[in-house]
Order: C-alpha cells, then sequence, then structure tokens
C-alpha cells in the first residue's frame, strides 16, 4: 500500500475468514507501510504517477479487458490492466503480442496480447490516429489521477485500491479483481450497513467525516451498476432476503457473486436460482430479456421467442406485428455469436411467414447475415444463415438482397465468397434464374468459375449446373469450357435426369419485384433456352478508355504487352465484338509478329486469335494472310502453341478454311530442297488440321479431307522422325473417326486412303494402320478381337451343343408342358408359378406355330439360335422375333405366342446371361411398339412378362432394357393395369435396387401420363404402401426420394383434392414429409395435361376418382333454398347451410353446373346479412367454392361476385374485410399462380365508383392484396381505369396506403399498364397541393422504373456503388492494405513495372565488382518498400541492430508468411525480397539463419515455378550473383542448399548474355551450375 494510507478506522469487526484474503483485506497488513513511490518513472515495477509523452507509434484501441505483462509470455509478471475501449500506444508487433508504451510502471517494457491462438481479436488498430493523440494523454492523465487518489485513500476503506482500472498496485495478488468488480464489491458492503437506510453508522464503517471527499473516477459506473441492479431486483421474484451486513458473514468473493447476480436479475448465491442452485429464472418481460446486455439472457429470449412464431403462420398474429423494426434489427446486428445462432433462428422463422417489415428489413438482414453469418464457426450455424439471406431475397424481392449476396461474392473472408456461391445456387433453385434476372445471374456464374480460390470454382461449378437445369446446355457453353469436362459431363448428367428445362419449377416465388418470367423467353424443340448471354462490345470505344494508343508505340516492349493486353480485355469475355473496321489496330498486331522481343510477337499471336474469336467470320478479310504469317512464324519453337491456338480460334470463328492454307501447311511439312524447317514446326501445323478435323460441326470439304487424308499418309511413308510421324497418326485417326461418322458404313475417302498401309510390306505401316483403326473405332476392334478368339473355340462348341441339343429342347418342351398344365390348374383353382402375375393357355409347340405362320423371315435360324448357346446369338433372335414387320397388325392374337416362346427359351425370364434377358425384354418391347388401337400387346401375356420383370429391375444390366419395355406395354395396354401389376409385384421383392430402379420410373411414367390415367386410386395406395416399406422394411434413402418425386408430382396434377380423397391413411412420419413437398409443389391444373396417351381405352383406370364432383351431391339440393331465406330469425339455417359448404367443398375439384353459379350468387348475397356473424362465414364459403372451380371458369363466376366482395372489404369489422380479401385471392389464384383473366376482373373491380378504391376503409386491404398478385399481371395490360384511384390513394392520410399505392404505380408503369401522359392528365383531378406532391412522387417512379429496366448492369449495388465493382474482387481494399488486414507484412504492391523502368539509373551492387550492399542502399531499400508493407513491420525487416544475419530472423518468419498465405500478393515485392536478401546474405554469416534464408529463397522459386513465373532481368541480376558469390561454403549442406536455388533460378531464368557475363565472373561456381 502507498506509505500516505491513513490506518484502518478502529471499530471495523474483523472480516469472517475468507477463502483467499487480498492484500488489502489482510488486518495484519494494515499498519505495515510500502515504500514510498517514486516520482517520476522511479524503480523498475514502481508505479509511475508523472504523465509522459508519446514516443512514436500506432494507437490501438482495446476490444476486451485484458494485463498487460513485461513479457510476451501469460506468465510474465503484470504490469497493468487496460478495460474495453482503452487506447493504447504500440511501439512494435511481435507475434500475437503487441509492446506498448509502458505508462503504469518504471519497467523498462510492456507487453499485451492482442490476439489469441484461435484468431480471436483482443486489441485493434483505432480508426481515427489523429483524434486518438489528444484522447491517449487524457486517458493517461485520468489513469495517473488515479493512481496518486489511491495513495491518499484509506488502506482498507472502500475496497477501490488504486482505482482507474486496477492500475494503482504495485504487487498485485495472484486472483485479481478487476476496478468494476471492486467497486461493486465497495457499493455491496455499503449496502450491507445501516447507511444506506438513513440509521446508525455500522460499527464497521467510517463516520461520514471520515469518508474520502471525492471518489475515484471510476465510481460513476458503479452507480449505474447499482441503479440498474435495484431496478433489476425490484422485477425478481421476492427470495429470502440475505444477511442484515453480507460484509461481515461473507467473503469478498461471495460478495462479488451476490452484487452480480442482483444486476442480472439473478438471486443471491445459495439460493433457488444461484449458482450452484440451478439456472437462474429469467426475469423481466420477453421485450425487456431481448434488449438486456447479458448474451446468454438474449440467447434464452431468441430461443423463447422462435417457439413462439414457429406455432404461429399467420403473418398478422400479434407475435409477428409486436416485434418492431428496432426489435428486428437490434437481432440481425446480434454482436455475440452463440446468440446469434439463436437470434438466425428467429429471423428464419420470421420472414418464413412474411409480415409486412420483412420487405423493409431484407436489405439489412441479407447484408449482416452474410457479414457476420458466414464467418461462423460452425456449418448448421452457416447454413442457418444462408437460409436466412434466401427469405430475405424471397421477401424483399431481387433488388438490395440479391445484391448483398453479389457483393458477398467479392469479400475478403475466406468463407464469404464460397458461402455467397452457395447462397446464390440456393436462390436459383428455389426462385429459378428467370425472377432473378438469368443474365446478370448466368454473367456471375462465369465470373466465379474464373476465381483463383478452388472451393469458389468448385461451388461455382454447382451453380452452373443448377442453371444447365433451367436453361439448357446451349446458351451456357462459353461457361461449360471453362470447367473440367469430367464435371461438365456429371452436371449435364444430373440436368438430363432431372427433366431439363421444361421440368425446372421455382420451389418458391417472389413476393415482389420479380425480374422476369419464363413465358416471356424462347425455347427450342429440347426446351433449352434460347439466349445469348453474351452483349456484342465495342473494341475501338473501349481502348479509347484505356492507355493502349500511348502504350502500343512505347519503346518499351513490356508496355506494348500491356496494350496487347488491353485489346483482349477489352473483347470480353467470351469474347463478342461489335463488327466495325478494326483494321487499324489488326495492322498494328500484324506488325508486331515481327518484333524482336519474342514475347511482343507470342502477346499479338494471342490477341489477334481472342479479335477473330470475338468477331466470328466478320475476320474473314484479316484471317487467311494473317494465317500464312502464323504458320511461316512457326520456325520460332515459342511460337508454335500461340500460333496453333490463333489458328484454330479462326476456324472455329468460320473466318478461314484449311483450304485457305493448304499450300502454306503442304510446304511446311514437305518443304522445298533450298529450305530447312524444324520438326516442332511441321507438327504444329499437322496438330492445327487435327484439331480442325475435331471440330465436326464445321462443314469440312471433299477436298480438303482428301488433301489432308494424302499429307498424312505421305508423311507417314516418307518422313522418319518418330514425332513428326505421331502427329501425323493422330491425324489421320482424327479423319478416319470423323467419316465414320458421317458415313457408318461406306468405305471413304480416307479408309480409301488408308488401305495401302494395311498391304504394305513394311510391319511398321501395318502396325500404324492398325492403330489408326482401333483408336477411330474401339467397338469394331474389339467385336473384331473377339471373333477371331471365338474361331478356334468354334468347333468344340458346335460338337458339345450338338450332343446336347435334343436333350435341352425336350427338356424346354416338358417345361413348357408342365407350365402350361400348371397354368390349367391354377386357372381351375390350384397354384402355379404364374397364379400371381397372369396365365397363358399356350403350349411351347402351339406358340411357335403360331410364329411360324405369320411368315418371320429366317424363323428356323431363329429357333436354333434359341436353342443354342451362344449368347449374341440368342439375344438377337429374341430381339428379331419381337421387331418383325411380320408383326404389325398381328400384336393382339401373337404377342401372347412370343412371350411364351421367350419364356421357354429364356428358363422363365431366368436366363444366367444378362444380354440375353436384354434380348427378351427388347423383343417384348419391339412387339409392344407396333401395336395400333385395333391391334394391342395381350393383356393377360403383359401381366405375365410386369410380374417377372419386377424381380429382375434388380439387375442393372437389365434394368434400362425394362423401364422401356414397360414404357412400350403402358402405351399399348394402358398405364393402369401395368402399373397396378408392378405394383403388386414390386411389393413382394426385397432387393432394394429393384425399388431405386422401378419407382423412378413410376414417377416419370404418372407424369405423362397423367394420374388419372394411371388410375388415382391405385397412384395413392401405392405412394403409402411404397414409403412405408422403404422407411420400414428396406431403409432406403433412393427410394424414399423417389416417392417424393411421384407426391409432387400427384399434388401438381390433381392438387388437394388427391390428398384429401387417397392419402387419407398416411402415417405421421409421411405426413410430415408430403406436408414440406406440398407447400414447395405449385398446383397447376391448366398445365397438368398428360403427354403421353394410351393406344385403347384402359377400363382399369375407371374409378380413380380423376373426374370433377357435382355439387349437387356434395351440398343437397335444398342449399339455395337454405341460404335464400332472409328471414333474420333464422340466421341458424343459413349459417349451418354455409358450414356445409365450407365442410364438403374444401379442397374439392367441382364439375360446372348451373348450380355452382347460383350458389356462388346466394352466398354473394349473404355478405350483406343482417346477422354480423354470418357475413364473414359468406366470405369464407364463398371462398371455398371458388377455390373449386375450374380455371376455365374462374373469370366469369369471379365477375359475378366481385362487386359484393370488394364492398364487404369496406366493412368495419377486420374479420369481413381479411375474409373477404382471402376470398378474392382463392378465386384469382391457382396453386401459386394467378390467373390474367381474374386479375383482370379484380383490376377492374378496384377503379368502380361504388366499391373498390373509392372507399378509404377497404383501401388498405385491397391494396397489399394488389402489391402481392399484380406483379404476375401481363406487360401491357392495360390500367388506365384504376389511374384516378391510385392518385387519390397516394395522398392518403394512412402512410400505408400511400406506399402500397405508390408500389402499384410502379407496377403501372413498369408493365405499361398506361402512358406517362395518361397517368399526368388522370391527375388534373387533385387539388393544387396534391398535384405538387403527387408529380414529385411520380417523377421519381418514372427515373426508378427507368432505371430498373433499363440497366440492369448498372443498379447500384448495397453499398451505393455499381454492382460490377461490388462484385469486382475489392481491388480498392487491396490497394489500401488488404494484406495488412489479413495479418501479412506485405500490402499491395503495383510500382514494380516503374522499378524496372528506372533500374539502370541505380543499379544495385553486385559481386565481385561492388563492395556489398551497406548503410546507403538499406536506407534506399527502405524508402522504396516503406509504403506497401504493413507499419508494424517496418522494423522487422529494418531493425536497428545490423550487422550479422539473425537481426532478420523476424522479417524471414513475415516473408514466409506471406509467400505462405499470401497468394500472388509477394511478386510486386519480388525485386525488394530479393535486395533485402542480398542485404542479410551479406553480413556476419549465422548459419541457423543461413539455412533459412536458403529455405526461404527455395519457397519462393517453387511458389514462382508452379505458377509458371518467368524471372525478369532486374530481379535476376539482383539475386543470382550473390547466390553464386556465397555458394563456397566449407559445408555440405550449405554448399547443396545453394545448388538448389540455382538450379531454381535457371529453370525460371532464360540464359541470356547479360547475366552471363555477370556470372562468369565466378567460372567454378558457374560451371557448377552449369552441370
Amino acid at each position: 500500500q502507498p506509505s500516505s494510507a491513513p490506518p484502518p478506522p478502529p471499530k471495523r469487526p474483523p472480516a469472517a475468514k475468507p477463502k483467499k484474503a487480498t492484500p488489502k483485506a489482510t488486518p495484519k497488513a494494515a499498519p505495515k507501510a510500502a515504500p514510498p513511490a517514486p516520482a517520476s518513472g522511479g524503480e523498475a515495477g514502481g508505479p509511475n504517477l508523472e504523465v509522459v509523452p508519446a514516443v512514436a507509434g500506432e494507437y490501438w484501441t482495446c476490444l476486451v479487458a485484458g494485463r498487460v505483462r513485461d513479457e510476451t509470455s501469460s506468465m510474465g509478471d503484470i504490469v497493468g490492466e487496460v478495460k474495453k475501449g482503452d487506447l493504447l500506444n504500440v511501439i512494435s508487433k511481435d507475434g500475437d503480442w503487441i509492446e506498448v508504451q509502458n505508462i503504469w510502471d518504471g519497467k523498462p517494457r510492456a507487453f499485451l496480447m492482442f490476439q489469441n491462438k484461435k484468431g480471436k481479436q483482443m486489441a485493434e488498430v483505432a480508426g481515427d490516429q489523429a483524434a486518438s493523440a489528444p484522447a491517449w494523454m487524457d486517458q493517461q492523465k485520468a489513469l495517473k489521477d488515479a493512481m496518486a487518489g489511491a495513495g491518499n485513500a484509506p488502506a482498507d476503506g472502500g475496497g477501490f485500491g488504486g482505482g482507474g482500472g486496477g492500475f494503482g498496485e504495485v504487487a498485485m495478488p495472484k486472483k485479481q479483481v478487476s476496478d468494476e468488480e471492486a467497486e461493486l464489491l465497495a457499493m455491496l458492503k455499503g449496502f450491507g450497513s445501516k447507511t444506506h437506510q438513513g440509521g446508525d453508522n455500522d460499527a464497521g464503517a467510517p463516520p461520514p467525516e471520515e469518508q474520502p471527499s471525492s471518489a475515484p473516477p471510476a465510481a460513476a459506473p458503479a452507480k449505474k451498476a447499482a441503479d440498474k441492479s435495484a431496478k433489476a431486483a425490484k422485477a425478481a421474484p421476492k427470495k429470502a432476503a440475505p444477511s442484515a451486513d453480507p460484509g461481515g458473514d461473507m467473503s469478498e468473493a461471495e460478495l462479488l457473486a451476490l452484487l452480480k447476480g442482483v444486476g442480472s436479475g439473478a438471486p443471491p448465491p445459495g439460493e433457488d436460482g444461484a449458482p450452484g442452485a440451478g439456472p437462474a429464472p429469467a426475469a423481466g418481460s420477453l421485450e425487456e430479456r431481448l434488449d438486456d446486455s447479458d448474451f446468454k439472457v438474449r440467447k434464452a429470449a431468441y430461443e423463447e421467442l422462435t417457439k413462439i412464431l414457429a406455432e404461429k403462420t399467420d403473418p398478422n398474429d400479434e407475435a409477428f406485428t409486436k416485434l418492431t423494426a428496432e426489435m428486428l434489427e437490434a437481432m440481425i446486428k446480434e454482436k455475440n455469436a452463440m446468440a446469434l445462432a439463436s437470434a438466425m433462428q428467429t429471423l428464419e422463422a420470421y420472414f418464413a411467414a412474411g409480415p409486412s417489415l420483412c420487405a423493409e428489413l431484407a436489405p439489412l438482414c441479407a447484408s449482416e447475415m452474410i457479414r457476420a453469418g458466414f464467418k461462423q464457426a460452425k456449418a448448421p450455424v452457416v447454413k442457418r444463415a444462408r437460409n436466412v439471406v434466401v427469405l430475405c431475397v424471397k421477401e424483399g424481392g431481387p433488388g438490395e438482397a440479391l445484391d448483398a449476396v453479389y457483393n458477398g461474392l467479392g469479400m475478403d473472408g475466406p468463407k464469404h465468397p464460397v458461402e455467397s456461391t452457395k447462397t446464390l445456387t440456393q436462390c436459383v433453385v428455389a426462385f429459378g434464374p428467370y425472377q432473378l434476372g438469368v443474365k446478370k445471374v448466368a454473367g456471375k456464374a462465369v465470373e466465379l468459375l474464373d476465381k483463383p480460390d478452388k472451393k469458389v470454382k468448385e461451388e461455382a461449378a454447382k451453380l452452373v449446373g443448377e442453371l444447365l437445369r433451367w436453361m439448357g446446355r446451349p446458351c451456357l457453353e462459353h461457361a461449360l469450357a471453362k470447367m473440367d469436362a469430367k464435371v461438365v459431363k456429371t452436371l449435364v448428367a444430373k440436368a438430363e435426369e432431372a427433366g431439363g428445362p421444361q421440368g425446372a419449377k421455382p420451389g418458391m416465388e417472389l413476393r415482389r419485384g420479380a425480374v422476369d418470367d419464363a413465358s416471356n423467353f424462347d425455347f427450342d424443340e429440347a426446351g433449352n433456352l434460347v439466349i445469348d448471354l453474351v452483349e456484342p462490345v465495342d473494341l475501338l470505344a473501349g481502348l479509347k478508355q484505356t492507355d493502349y494508343s500511348e502504350k502500343v508505340k512505347s519503346p518499351k516492349w513490356n508496355e506494348r504487352v500491356e496494350a496487347y493486353g488491353h485489346v483482349i480485355a477489352c473483347c470480353g469475355t467470351p469474347p463478342k465484338l461489335v463488327q466495325n473496321d478494326v483494321s487499324k489496330v489488326v495492322d498494328t498486331l500484324r506488325s508486331s509478329l515481327d518484333d524482336k522481343m519474342i514475347a511482343v510477337a507470342i502477346a499479338a499471336v494471342n490477341t489477334l486469335g481472342v479479335v477473330a474469336d470475338g468477331y466470328g467470320a466478320g475476320f474473314k478479310a484479316y484471317a487467311k494472310p494473317l494465317a500464312q504469317s502464323f504458320i511461316a512464324k512457326m520456325k520460332d519453337a515459342k511460337l508454335v502453341p500461340p500460333a496453333i491456338g490463333s489458328l484454330s480460334k479462326f476456324y472455329a470463328a468460320e473466318a478461314l478454311s484449311v483450304s485457305d492454307v493448304s499450300n502454306n501447311v503442304q510446304k511446311t511439312v514437305f518443304p522445298d530442297k533450298s529450305k530447312v524447317v524444324p520438326p516442332h514446326a511441321q507438327i504444329g501445323v499437322m496438330q492445327w488440321c487435327a484439331d480442325c478435323v475435331t471440330k465436326d460441326k464445321l462443314p469440312m470439304s471433299k477436298a480438303e479431307v482428301g488433301d489432308l487424308a494424302q499429307l498424312g499418309f505421305d508423311v507417314v511413308t516418307k518422313i522418319s522422325d518418330p514425332k513428326v510421324k505421331a502427329a501425323a497418326v493422330e491425324l489421320l485417326t482424327q479423319l478416319l473417326m470423323r467419316e465414320k461418322k458421317e458415313k457408318p458404313d461406306a468405305a471413304g475417302k480416307v479408309q480409301k486412303t488408308l488401305n495401302p498401309l494395311s498391304e504394305s510390306k513394311d510391319s511398321g505401316q501395318r502396325m500404324v494402320y492398325k492403330k489408326i483403326c482401333e483408336a477411330a473405332d474401339p467397338e469394331a476392334a474389339a467385336k473384331a478381337a473377339g471373333a477371331k478368339d471365338a474361331k478356334g473355340k468354334g468347333d468344340d462348341k458346335k460338337a458339345k451343343s450338338g450332343d446336347k441339343k435334343g436333350s435341352k429342347k425336350d427338356g424346354a418342351k416338358g417345361d413348357a408342358k408342365g407350365d402350361t398344365k400348371a397354368d390349367s390348374k391354377a386357372k381351375a383353382g390350384g397354384d402355379s408359378d404364374d397364379s400371381k402375375v397372369g396365365r397363358l393357355d399356350i403350349s411351347e409347340e402351339d406358340a411357335e406355330a403360331l410364329l411360324q405362320g405369320l411368315g418371320i423371315d429366317g424363323f428356323a435360324n431363329k429357333l436354333k439360335d434359341l436353342a443354342g448357346s451362344g449368347w449374341k446369338e440368342k439375344m438377337e433372335a429374341c430381339e428379331a422375333l419381337g421387331g418383325s414387320s411380320a408383326m404389325a397388325g398381328k400384336v393382339h392374337s401373337h404377342s401372347g405366342a412370343l412371350v411364351v416362346l421367350l419364356k421357354a427359351k429364356t428358363n422363365k425370364f431366368n436366363d444366367k446371361n444378362a444380354n440375353v434377358m436384354k434380348g427378351a425384354w427388347n423383343g417384348i418391347k419391339a412387339c409392344a411398339a407396333q401395336s395400333s388401337a385395333e391391334s394391342a400387346f395381350d393383356k393377360a401375356a403383359a401381366r405375365v412378362v410386369v410380374g417377372h420383370a419386377a424381380e429382375k429391375l434388380a439387375d442393372k444390366k437389365q434394368a434400362v432394357s425394362i423401364r422401356d419395355m414397360l414404357t412400350a406395354l403402358c402405351e399399348s395396354v394402358g398405364p393402369s393395369m401395368v402399373l397396378k401389376d408392378l405394383f403388386k409385384a414390386l411389393a413382394q421383392v426385397k432387393s432394394p435396387i429393384a425399388h431405386q430402379e422401378g419407382v423412378p420410373w413410376v414417377v416419370d411414367t404418372v407424369k405423362e401420363f397423367g394420374v388419372g390415367a394411371c388410375g388415382d386410386k391405385v397412384v395413392g395406395e401405392f405412394c403409402i404402401a411404397e414409403f412405408e416399406k422403404a422407411r420400414v422394411e428396406l431403409k432406403d434413402v433412393k427410394t424414399k426420394t423417389a416417392m417424393t418425386n411421384l407426391l409432387a408430382v400427384c399434388f401438381a396434377q390433381k392438387g388437394p383434392p388427391f390428398v384429401k380423397k387417397h392419402l387419407k391413411s398416411m402415417p405421421k412420419e409421411m405426413q410430415g414429409v408430403a406436408d414440406d413437398i406440398f407447400k414447395k409443389t405449385p398446383f397447376d391444373p391448366a398445365a397438368a395435361g398428360p403427354t403421353k396417351k394410351a393406344l385403347v381405352e384402359d377400363e382399369e383406370a375407371g374409378g380413380g376418382g380423376g373426374d370433377r364432383e357435382e355439387l349437387e351431391k356434395l351440398v343437397g339440393k335444398s342449399i339455395l333454398v337454405e341460404l335464400g331465406d332472409g328471414d333474420n330469425k333464422k340466421w341458424k339455417v343459413r349459417k349451418e347451410a354455409m358450414d356445409k359448404v365450407i365442410s364438403e367443398c374444401d379442397g374439392a375439384d367441382l364439375a360446372m353446373t348451373p348450380l355452382v353459379k347460383d350458389l356462388a350468387k346466394a352466398l354473394a348475397k349473404c355478405l350483406a346479412d343482417l346477422q354480423m356473424n354470418n357475413k364473414p362465414l359468406a366470405a369464407q364459403a364463398l371462398g371455398t367454392l371458388l377455390a373449386g372451380i375450374p380455371v376455365q371458369e374462374a373469370a366469369a363466376i369471379l365477375k359475378a361476385v366481385i362487386k359484393p366482395l370488394t364492398l364487404g372489404c369496406a366493412d368495419t369489422k377486420i374479420t369481413m374485410r381479411e375474409a373477404c380479401v382471402l376470398a378474392i385471392d382463392k378465386g384469382a389464384v391457382y396453386g401459386d399462380k394467378a390467373d390474367q383473366k381474374c386479375l383482370e376482373v379484380v383490376l377492374a373491380s378496384l377503379a368502380a365508383k361504388e366499391s373498390g378504391l373509392c372507399k378509404p376503409v377497404s383501401r388498405l386491404c385491397l391494396l397489399e392484396w394488389a402489391v402481392k398478385r399484380f406483379p404476375e399481371l401481363k406487360v401491357g395490360t392495360s390500367m388506365k381505369e384504376v389511374l384516378p384511384q391510385l392518385l387519390d390513394c397516394m395522398n392518403d392520410k394512412d402512410s400505408k396506403v400511400r406506399a402500397a399505392a405508390e408500389t402499384i404505380m410502379t407496377l403501372v408503369v413498369a408493365k405499361k399498364g398506361a402512358k406517362q401522359s395518361d397517368i399526368l392528365k388522370a391527375m388534373d383531378k387533385l387539388s393544387g397541393s396534391a398535384q405538387r406532391t403527387t408529380k414529385e412522387k411520380l417523377e421519381k417512379i418514372f427515373e426508378s422504373t427507368e432505371i430498373e429496366t433499363n440497366t440492369l448492369a448498372a443498379a447500384p449495388s448495397a453499398g451505393g456503388e455499381p454492382q460490377a465493382a461490388a462484385a469486382g474482387g475489392g481491388s480498392k481494399a487491396a490497394e489500401s492494405g488488404g494484406g495488412a488486414a489479413a495479418g501479412l507484412a506485405l500490402l499491395e504492391n503495383k510500382g514494380k513495372d516503374k522499378r524496372e523502368a528506372e533500374a539502370w539509373k541505380a543499379q544495385w551492387p553486385v559481386p565481385p565488382a561492388n563492395d556489398p550492399p551497406s548503410v546507403k542502399e538499406t536506407e534506399v531499400l527502405r524508402g522504396l518498400w516503406e509504403k506497401t508493407i504493413s507499419k508494424d513491420s517496418v522494423d522487422a525487416f529494418f531493425p536497428k541492430k545490423q550487422g550479422q544475419m539473425d537481426c532478420g530472423n523476424a522479417g524471414l518468419d513475415l516473408l514466409e508468411t506471406c509467400v505462405k498465405e499470401g497468394d500472388d500478393l509477394f511478386i510486386g515485392h519480388l525485386d525488394l525480397i530479393f535486395k533485402w536478401i542480398t542485404i542479410r546474405i551479406s553480413e556476419r554469416e549465422i548459419m541457423p539463419t543461413l539455412t533459412k534464408i536458403l529455405d526461404l529463397l527455395l519457397l519462393i522459386l517453387g511458389n514462382l515455378a508452379a505458377r509458371g513465373y518467368e524471372l525478369r532481368d532486374f530481379e535476376a541480376s539482383v539475386i543470382a550473383p550473390y547466390v553464386l558469390e556465397k555458394s563456397g561454403s566449407s559445408k555440405d549442406r550449405i554448399v547443396e542448399g545453394f545448388k538448389n536455388v540455382m538450379l531454381a533460378i535457371s529453370q525460371l531464368y532464360p540464359a541470356k548474355r547479360s547475366v552471363y557475363a555477370r556470372l562468369c565472373t565466378q567460372p567454378s561456381s558457374f560451371l557448377m551450375w552449369l552441370v
């Protein structure tokens, strides 16, 4: 304690044995005085009471409370403590610690941990450095005052012990008490005395006159905490009061726990709810707990609120309306990670219901979920954040909410781009690309494919796969070209499996702001979207915005290369250019082909290829002379790859043909005797020719094919170079492959050209011929090899088959007779194998005779093949019998015989060879395919086949053939019978594979033929039975998934009536799954028509319940009489009649009869019933009736009742208004889509003078409904008649009415419902002031609508910048120090090119001509580098003490981190890094550090090699001489290290004379390097 502290008061009773007494609470320590503190600085470790000036450093802000120590270790002595918000003057950074200016005691250094091992930030750089300096001085002064005041305070009084955040004590105990806790403790001790009650002073407290005159500065928070504690204590349930003097009976730890419990609404220790007695009960209302400062209280409140919201479905429920925008914003901006996870659940439940505030909060919520939610550690939390963002897009529309997703794609966080891409994919799955803006979404997907991050690319591929499902492949070819072929194949297969664009439907509908609809686009015959996603760009206009014109004329080769880079960038990705005159650009590029710098020539060739790709056939005028130049330039090996690439682009753009350069190709491969052409040029031209041949979609003339074939033949026969010959073989292979595709049976020109090779005496040429043929047609080659192998064994097989032929035939006949007898017995009531699947009363002999009578070609031979042992012959015979043209018109009479014969010959459809079985199924399919309305497949035979086929679905080799056969049978005899028998058979099959193969086929069949044709009842029973079998018995996820698809198909076609009638007995487990599917699946009866139809009427489909129900049977004949009684005393009769309509017609699919219209009119009259309670009931009944009417008749019925409904919307009772709006919605909406004619009926009713928007009471509900449904109106629908009412509503007193009216007016303008002149003309009826305000609003609407419709690509993002910039990857952030933000020492450095240009001015000293770098060079390097490295890293790179290698260890560590974690950031610093290494390597040698330097060099050079980087002159000339100079070490491992570094440099730097001259100054080292 300070020496000036007075002794404690004599009357204070001693403490009651504390568990761990602090120094100031120990009675024995009180009389002793500590040594006096020094006046300033003092002894090391003593308190420093003098305000010291700031040293050079950087101000940081504490994010949490912490302790300052005298070393970079948690075991170091505590110098002082800091609180959240305190400022620190940071001198340097060392790992996770920062060195701060010591203002607490006299120790020389002080350190604070600014981040823990998990990466949690506990301090960060202050935002405003200028304002932080005076604030730091003020904070220091307050600290010194508090420390000085602690010296005058009583040793034991009040327990403040040093004040000001606990900085006052010199020797701190192990168990520290923070300043806030000390104040709370002192306050509680005060509460324990009688002074606060107004009575006598407590014996243990000092009298009033002895109390300190002024409290330390931190006393104010204690008072605030006490007020809060008292307030919380009032709200808390009453408990037994603590002892009168807790300070005398409890330890300080217990007292502190007691006060903290009071402050948070918790009971004192030891009571119920206290620590050690279970969790404390929540105090206060839910609203108060949502705003509590304790995150645990908020978390519990969020979870409670989530349960409440989950039970509510009505967005207008009180549970939703009580939540204000401020409360929801607080949830969205929740800072605590654990509480945020619970808040996400609440937000998900809130946005799923869709209350009115959702649209307003959607942009903010989406942005915060992306910013904070995506960086959470737990995957489920991140997934929930994605779900919330999708709901935000649903509620807020694809405007600012979706912009937030686009912004997330370009964020710097490690998770944000990946999770944002996943979110965008979820949005496409949920809403489809059309509602979101198909061009923009596709453009973002293409951009993401170019990102370097592997995970982003993987998610981008999934996004492209989802777009593929919606849009088809043709319009996305440019995106697929960027992806791996295997990935593309998988995505295409999945898209086709899902049904392609025709089967893609959105799972959710946007509530507002859908950009477009699929109906507004064109599709080809295959269902693929016909759209050009790539907009042409103007190359010349783009170049004007760059420095192309200056750099292309620059004498510096690298600037000319940059100029050509501008050309490529201005062509777009993929290239597509406006057709204008680019001759000047092409001429400039052509002239660069002869540039002395090969890099310029390569850049010119590549650029010309890109330009040609963009111009297409329009580039033809330039292509031929350029191509000739390219071929001539192929003599330079470095130009071969770019020339091939550009020539291929010329050809693909149809700007060049092979014949245009055939002479050049010929002269390159076979040059004149006076010229020499290197082999790489010959190989290059032939590779290009082969590449042209592979593009089989582009036409190639016979003459071109012949010339290329002859060229390849000549090379194979005349040139001996194996590499050139291999190129010719590849060319001939591609030619032959293309010829076989175009003419599979005939021998074309290529084959005739190759034939001499097969007859050549040279075995090498024969081998070449064989290789070409095998590569061109591998199937034929395999077949020929199989025939050759079988030839030697043919005689043995014939002998064996001859011995067994008779016995097998007899056995088969016996089996067939036995089967027939068994069938006969089964018919009479006995059992047989086929008793469950059908019977055929025909023997095998009779079947053969019947089929022979048809006159099938080669029937006898086919019977022999069926009886033989060769599987190929048996398979072909089965297919030939069923597919014979003789079957046409005879299918009904001979299909049974075919089934009997095939069954006998395949061992009752159990042949062991899968190919034979495939032949049998294909034969039956071919027979069924020849059916007609007069000659359908025999039903008994079909039953036999289906019964046997069900079990064979488990064999995947047969599954495809079986499914095709079943489809053919459905088309012939009807799907109902086939499905019924298949369902029975599948119920007995235990193999999960059979169900996995069979159920998807059922889904496709029901979708194609329609639920009604398949039998509603049969399909419904199968849904229930198969789902339970998959869940309980098979436990197969795939089958369950297929069953969910079947449920979705049934609901889409039949809707709620199907569920009500045929899925009543669903188990609970299935009920939950079905409900989810039905919510996601739109019911669209208008689009439910079948795509296939059976040839004959399927009698078994009857009774399925597919027909519409008659209203009279449901509600009775007397319903109109019951409703028409106007006697007010008989209101109960009317109520019962309305209840009957609601209960009987709910979910019914009504047939259109006269009673429907009469009942609708009768219910409309009841909307004005004198009994008030009957009115909403009438509206409900009318809505139920309207929901069951066929969509074709909906508009006519709705028109008859719309006026009473709109009048009902003006009722004073909110229940009546809501019921009428719901009835209108049911009448206009079918499934999830509004009918256009119905919308037009409602639109006309809004303009009615006596109802609609003319009634102020009805305005809000009608406008809100219109905001929800009018976006579905077709563009061009006239809305003139409603303009006066809308303008009047825009000046309504109610702000909600005004906002809704403005939204509708925006729709009017956007959908071209009225011209601007019409709107302004309708405004004339308004008053003068109303006209002025309305005109301002309209001008904004006109302007915003223009922006939305015309400038989507330039629409502002949530941050106010154009979206293109927002999604661009954050280059500005990188320039301003993105590296430092990521914890890296290096920032982005863009001055490398400038340094290279100026390198000759101040050359770096190199050995042995120059001395090693001195202080001067070090300062020059520091001046160049200081601005592009983080401030806290400068001292690490340029330490004060230099002279030996180990002074740079910290800098080496920082560079290693940057190379490993900073991607390509270090390349911009490469020359500076090399110079810094030369300084270090020239200092006094420290072996561990030298090893570290060599490892760093190898790491850098290896990274560069992986990127394909080539060292520049001014980089290599700095490092290479020093490596050679220092390589003469006496230690083998150091020599080996230098050798590895030299080898790595040689691989990255082509040999050049200027550097050789320097390297040769050390001949021995140079020769070693060369070796």
